[in-house]
């Protein structure tokens, strides 16, 4: 099972700051070539797209382009499981617990996210949110759609 590759947001980061210290896309494809064995962002691996990033914000930071880096300042749900190889993303966590919120009937975060591991543990076999290879996400968020189509239509067919 191979590592995601880099994401749109990642290789925007990558452009935008390379372009603010002033390396030209040549350089920057020779440095991705010495660091990675890859001369484009679309071909680095998440982990390595997330790295490099942080090498960038340091020269940023060094020559006094950047301050401090915008993307560290809020952490959000899950960010601090990092972005593990080969296992769900702290995005795609945050949508599959979103996606719940709107098919679940708990209003408390507490039993809406045991009802979630719950339904993951029946579903996919999986303990919980933090246990889905990325591979499960879109199987995990393709039932959730379909149950909140479900959700619809008896909403409907009830007024």
């Amino acid at each position: 099972m191979s590592e995601p590759l880099s994401t749109n947001e990642q290789k925007r980061q990558i452009h935008i700051l390379a372009s603010s210290i002033g390396i030209e896309d040549e350089d920057r494809r020779a440095d991705m070539q010495e660091m990675y064995g890859v001369r484009s962002s679309k071909d680095l691996s998440y982990g390595q797209a997330d790295e490099y990033i942080l090498h960038l914000e340091k020269r940023a930071m060094a020559s006094g382009v950047l301050k401090h880096p915008n993307r560290r300042q809020k952490a959000k749900k899950y960010d601090d499981l990092g972005n593990r190889p080969g296992m769900a993303s702290p995005g795609q966590m945050r949508l599959i617990e979103y996606q719940w919120s709107r098919v679940s009937y708990y209003i408390d975060p507490v039993d809406r996210a045991r009802a979630l591991n719950h339904f993951l543990h029946k579903r996919f076999k999986r303990s919980g949110i933090t246990m889905l290879e990325w591979e499960m996400v879109p199987k995990v968020i393709h039932a959730l759609e379909a149950m909140y189509a479900q959700k619809v239509r008896e909403a409907e067919v009830a007024t």
